[in-house]
């Protein structure tokens, strides 16, 4: 076979392949010569991308009846536009929209892509996206946007979402050492998105300027995280005092010391014999309810004392038991 023939042999097969994706009637002749790659459906992404000679990409949505061109303009729109009308298809471009690049390396923005689009197809594909490696960069599917990778640049193609988001502070925090930069236009909700999820992950984020709104929804989510933090160590704490409490009423010295103050003087001061011995009858969980109220009634019979300049009561030290002989040790002579 010469080798013009197994050209026209290639060129064929990629035709027979957008034509399988494409509309029924859709004649892919005057698009054979630009076809370089496709990328066939699978059972989880069911799609089919075509990359053209000049860099243009259109994706093929049977299923949606939807035809996308995105990358170099020129064929692609030509190829998609046909592709469209043949089904009646909905045709949609996705714009390049954003750029961001590595924190530290702003200066190489215009750098070229190597050998190394392989190695960031496993990174994406190791994190659950769907990507796939050309001549100008890793294309990473992120919801309704294309995202190009190139290696310390990364192009937003399409609109900005949380998902995109999420996928670029994912990139910062795993492979840009925790940093990245906005470079060119962002609206201020396409900026709140990104710098909220960057402080969800730690990521430093430069040219970014958050809204009143995004510092405030942040503020939020911290003092929510806080009080989730704090709420076991409360509860720990409730129990180990109501604990406390009722081992002090029963005449457990080390429990009465370890009562906070407010709580101690509810014990001591507050309660008679009498009333000691009916707490020191109920349980932990009965007693827990009760702390705040037994707190303030504590409070104020320490306030009371002070006024009236009597002696604070404190708590007593056990006499130590005599430590018992050994009946093995010699007796002295």
């Amino acid at each position: 076979m010469t080798k013009g023939s197994d050209d026209r042999s290639k060129i064929d097969y990629k035709g027979k392949l957008v034509c399988a994706a494409a509309p029924q009637g859709f004649d892919v002749t005057p698009f054979a010569a630009d076809l370089r790659m496709i990328e066939v459906p699978t059972p989880t992404n069911p799609l089919t991308k075509i990359l053209l000679h000049d860099g243009g990409w259109v994706e093929i949505d049977r299923q949606s009846q939807t035809v996308r061109f995105w990358g170099t303009p020129g064929r692609a729109i030509m190829l998609a536009a046909a592709i469209a009308d043949a089904g009646g298809w909905q045709i949609g471009e996705l714009r390049h929209t954003a750029t961001v690049v590595r924190k530290a390396s702003a200066s190489r923005v215009g750098r070229q892509v190597d050998d190394r689009n392989s190695d960031l197809v496993a990174w994406w594909r190791d994190r659950g996206y769907v990507a796939t490696a050309a001549p100008d960069g890793t294309w990473v599917d992120v919801g309704g946007a294309r995202i190009r990778d190139m290696g310390d640049l990364v192009e937003v193609h399409g609109p900005v979402s949380g998902d995109v988001a999420i996928a670029i502070v994912t990139k910062a925090k795993e492979a840009w050492d925790g940093g990245l930069k906005l470079h060119g236009q962002w609206t201020q909700v396409e900026k709140d998105m990104i710098w909220l999820e960057a402080q969800r992950r730690d990521v430093v984020v430069e040219n970014c300027e958050p809204s009143s709104v995004a510092t405030d929804l942040w503020a939020k989510t911290q003092a929510k995280t806080v009080r989730r933090a704090e709420t076991p160590r409360k509860i720990r704490s409730a129990v180990q005092d109501a604990a406390d409490l009722l081992g002090a009423a029963r005449g457990d010295h080390d429990a009465l010391v370890r009562l906070p103050e407010s709580l101690r003087h509810f014990v001591m001061s507050y309660l008679d014999d009498e009333q000691r011995a009916e707490l020191s009858a109920s349980d932990v969980v009965t007693v827990i309810p009760e702390l705040t109220r037994f707190r303030k009634l504590g409070e104020a019979e320490l306030v009371g004392v002070k006024r009236t300049g009597g002696p604070l009561p404190t708590p007593l030290v056990p006499e130590q038991s005599p430590t018992p002989s050994d009946p093995l040790k010699p007796k002295p002579v």
